[in-house]
């Protein structure tokens, strides 16, 4: 655990934020999704109220997973202690009662039974019981992709059913990040790039620290006026172009993202940590 990556996260959601407040604040622009009468939304210039949002994008949740990533991390020194001194078989009875009393639990309510950070939980011990005790079906590759492959086919199959027949009344009950299906989606894509012989690569491990950026950058508080206003996903819709369209504005997102967090990286984290460093040796030695 380290106080240094709390503020390096909190710096980094903290810049985005802002920096994208104060664009869209200044220049009035309307970006705010809000709901005018009944099932009629449009858009609308960003108040004072969003802006101020802007600069405490961890305590007003703008972005719910940096939020609640977080939290869990400064969480984590009382988590891994309790890990640490249960065994094996105490550690996969607590995943089975945090699995049914969560994922499986909101299959049968269709809603979100605990909060976001009870879910961070439930994929920690799981990711720790496979780095503890590595077992034998997380290490066969060929059964992991099988695994993932079926669920992916019987997921969509059930929304298309769904959908078809049923008008899709019962479809939040298995779509959803914290519902069952997707969690053990989740746990075979891990375990398939677990079991994958990767050689190091420098330039891969480069962007993939990048890649929170395009999080932050695409999926914020104005995501639909990234989507509907400066993309116009929406009009391509029922077009043949809809799906090459699609994949080269997240191209477009995904590039521009990543070259604007090498920059801010360099420019701007790195000296705002040499500063954090100096601030908190002071500190230390007072």
């Amino acid at each position: 655990f380290s106080w240094k990556k709390v503020f390096k996260l909190w710096f980094q959601c903290f810049f985005y934020s802002a920096i994208i407040g104060i664009c869209l604040y200044a220049t009035k622009v309307n970006c705010v999704l809000t709901e005018i009468n009944q099932n009629n939304y449009d858009f609308i210039a960003m108040n004072k109220r969003d802006f101020i949002k802007c600069f405490l994008p961890i305590l007003s949740n703008n972005n719910w997973f940096t939020t609640y990533y977080m939290l869990f991390y400064i969480l984590s020194p009382f988590v891994v202690p309790l890990i640490k001194n249960i065994n094996q078989k105490q550690h996969f009875k607590l995943i089975i009662i945090t699995v049914t009393a969560g994922p499986l639990l909101s299959i049968i309510t269709s809603t979100y039974v605990f909060s976001n950070l009870y879910y961070f939980v439930v994929v920690f011990l799981i990711a720790s019981y496979i780095r503890l005790y590595s077992p034998k079906i997380t290490n066969n590759l060929s059964l992991c992709l099988t695994i993932a492959i079926s669920i992916l086919i019987v997921y969509l199959a059930a929304i298309l059913t769904s959908y078809k027949w049923f008008n899709g009344k019962w479809i939040n009950r298995i779509q959803g990040m914290t519902k069952l299906p997707m969690l053990l989606f989740a746990v075979s894509v891990f375990c398939i790039f677990k079991n994958l012989k990767v050689k190091y690569n420098p330039f891969i491990n480069k962007i993939a620290s990048c890649t929170l950026t395009v999080y932050l950058l695409h999926d914020n508080s104005f995501r639909q006026f990234i989507w509907q206003k400066i993309f116009h996903i929406s009009d391509y819709r029922f077009s043949k172009f809809y799906l090459p369209y699609s994949l080269v504005v997240v191209l477009i997102i995904f590039t521009s993202s990543i070259l604007i967090e090498l920059i801010r990286k360099r420019v701007i984290e790195k000296p705002a940590l040499k500063l954090y460093d100096r601030i908190t040796a002071k500190i230390n030695k007072q």
